[in-house]
């Protein structure tokens, strides 16, 4: 009986362990810098490395889950945190509140199969999304994941993606002007061709086929936010693009495409026209 009873209570002290590990490495993603420098260890020891991990596309292995936990902790404003965790006969259930791009999803559910280790310890062997027995409702925090995956996703930045900032420049030329605003147009756009070689991209003006040529659109690409405050600091100064879009046009709007900087906004915020932000959706081929 006693042999039995300390079997139990070893059993029962193993499952105790795993729980509490579990949540520290949930708890981790505090959204503090560092995130994943503390959660690591902790991972190393919670999964065994046959993980097999359930998303909405498909089967993961623990080398993409370490990639994914890692690209979670990239964004400081992201974090988990445990709110229900309890042992089940094959391992543990545990309910998840995430917290991606500032945006509070639906709590997440998760069941994880558990197998001892040569040390008696308890390893996470499997881990999948779940419903309260109920295909829809499994269905649902399958979804979830994939919600959650996706977001992650369009918080990553790999060197040159998002960077990239993009003007549209919308004019109405004013009645009458149009030589002497292409005159001045065009010494301004030497004046780019010549003193931004490196940040400029491309830097093309467009008319429309109607209304005798009174709609204009420049259409600007930059490297960065720090190439598109060099271009706005250039152009200020140059009498050229003032005289083109002060005397002889209107600038109806500047569109802004992109992730940019507060620098350049707070630079833009300067300028007498309006001026309208467009962040990426993540969705491009």
């Amino acid at each position: 009986m006693t042999n039995t009873q300390d079997t139990t209570t070893t059993a029962n002290k193993a499952m105790d362990d795993l729980l509490k590990l579990y949540s520290s490495f949930i708890n981790s993603f505090d959204g503090m810098p560092g995130a994943f420098e503390r959660a690591e260890p902790i991972m190393d020891k919670l999964f065994d490395p046959s993980l097999t991990l359930i998303t909405d596309d498909g089967p993961k292995d623990l080398d993409w889950y370490r990639s994914f936990a890692r690209s979670f902790a990239t964004d400081a404003g992201n974090t988990a945190k445990v709110t229900h965790i309890k042992p089940t006969p094959q391992g543990i259930q545990v309910t998840i509140k995430n917290v991606v791009a500032g945006i509070e999803l639906d709590l997440i559910t998760f069941n994880g199969t558990a197998e001892k280790d040569e040390n008696g310890q308890f390893r996470i062997t499997y881990f999948e999304p779940a419903g309260e027995d109920d295909t829809s409702s499994k269905n649902q925090h399958l979804e979830n994941v994939g919600k959650m995956v996706q977001l992650v996703g369009d918080c990553e930045s790999p060197e040159g993606k998002d960077l990239e900032i993009m003007f549209i420049c919308k004019m109405i030329i004013c009645s009458d002007k149009w030589v002497d605003f292409q005159y001045h147009a065009r010494k301004a756009m030497r004046k780019i061709k010549s003193t931004e070689t490196e940040g400029t991209l491309s830097f093309d003006m467009y008319l429309s086929e109607r209304d005798n040529h009174h709609a204009c659109h420049t259409v600007e690409r930059y490297r960065d936010s720090s190439s598109a405050l060099e271009h706005i600091l250039n152009m200020q100064n140059n009498k050229n693009r003032n005289a083109a879009i002060t005397q002889y046009s209107q600038v109806t709007v500047l569109e802004v495409y992109g992730q940019s900087s507060e620098e350049l906004k707070d630079l833009l915020s300067k300028e007498d026209y309006l001026v309208q932000y467009y962040g990426s959706c993540g969705i491009s081929i």
